[in-house]
């Protein structure tokens, strides 16, 4: 799988609670350290009511054909309702 291949697929947490669709892999030496995901629909833009996260790398849990499964424990004083937002 390639990591383009990955962009605007679902990201969840543990739970199945959904977080957005992947827009952003940050990549640093040629190491994933963190995705960005954020709104998925035009309806969730416009009305603001998903914004952007940046979530650690470590905290990604599995990636398959449904989408990306994080684990919001891995930074529980930063996710009192969902992953840090971008740019944090």
């Amino acid at each position: 799988m390639r990591l383009s291949e990955l962009y605007g697929v679902p990201v969840r947490d543990l739970d199945g609670r959904r977080l957005g669709r992947l827009f952003e892999i940050y990549v640093i030496e040629d190491e994933v350290e963190a995705i960005g995901c954020g709104a998925g629909t035009l309806f969730e833009r416009l009305t603001g009511r998903n914004h952007g996260k940046r979530i650690p790398w470590v905290a990604v849990r599995a990636i398959g054909p449904r989408g990306i499964v994080v684990d919001p424990a891995i930074l529980p004083s930063a996710w009192p309702e969902g992953p840090a937002p971008a740019g944090e």
